[in-house]
């Protein structure tokens, strides 16, 4: 007989020991609580005393540490999944002279094929062509420029050189312009690529602005001509 108990108190928890484990068949009885089984044996391990669910798990979370894993409940930030596009080429509408500016004959330089061409008459200048009329559409995510400048020269008197650079960021060299005349048939120089951003963060709003610019410095004794100045972005949305 255990302490505390009395003989009559040790013969009424026998008889339940049995009535219980008659109607349960089993040798040692379960007592159910919302769903939950707890052992009733007195030698059992705390595992083996923790409640048995009905799903048949034991009760606690996360392979039964006692923890809560809350990361798993959690939702991760994912960023939306980029679909490539591009627009252009499209050609600029207004030429402007950088002072000083020794190019002539400025417009020459916006519509491609229309025989019309800007000059840069054997000296070192400016010229700067703006207004590409670009919609991009909101949430548009700019990830590379390109530009390309069909240009030839006359290179009798010296090579032309050229750098090239957008209204920010850094700036690109096409090298030695090819040698021809200036009826052409000219030849396309690019500058920048897919990826390439010149070294700047751009908006939808920058690109958009009429104020979005190419600026072409031309350097050399050689007489430089520029047909046109065409550029392509490429963005996703």
């Amino acid at each position: 007989m255990k302490p505390g108990r009395t003989a009559g108190g040790a013969l009424v928890y026998a008889a339940c020991l049995v009535a219980c484990n008659a109607l349960t068949g089993a040798g040692d009885f379960a007592v159910t609580d919302d769903d939950a089984s707890f052992s009733s044996d007195p030698d059992a391990s705390p595992e083996e005393r923790a409640p048995i669910t009905s799903d048949g798990s034991d009760g606690q979370r996360d392979g039964g540490d006692g923890t809560n894993d809350a990361s798993s409940d959690a939702s991760e930030d994912v960023e939306a999944p980029c679909v490539p596009r591009s627009v252009g080429p499209r050609y600029g509408a207004l030429a402007t002279y950088v002072t000083p500016s020794t190019w002539s004959n400025k417009n020459g330089a916006l519509v491609p094929g229309d025989e019309q061409w800007a000059h840069t008459n054997n000296k070192e200048g400016t010229i700067e062509i703006s207004d590409f009329r670009f919609d991009l559409p909101p949430g548009a995510r700019v990830r590379g420029i390109v530009v390309q400048i069909a240009r030839i020269a006359d290179t009798s008197e010296g090579p032309v050189t050229d750098t090239v650079a957008l209204v920010k960021g850094t700036s690109k060299s096409g090298g030695p312009w090819p040698d021809g005349a200036m009826s052409g048939p000219y030849q396309t120089a690019t500058y920048g690529s897919s990826t390439d951003t010149w070294g700047a963060t751009w908006t939808r709003e920058e690109i958009n602005a009429s104020t979005f610019a190419v600026r072409i410095t031309a350097r050399g004794r050689g007489d430089g001509h520029v047909d046109s100045v065409g550029v392509i972005v490429h963005y996703c949305e």
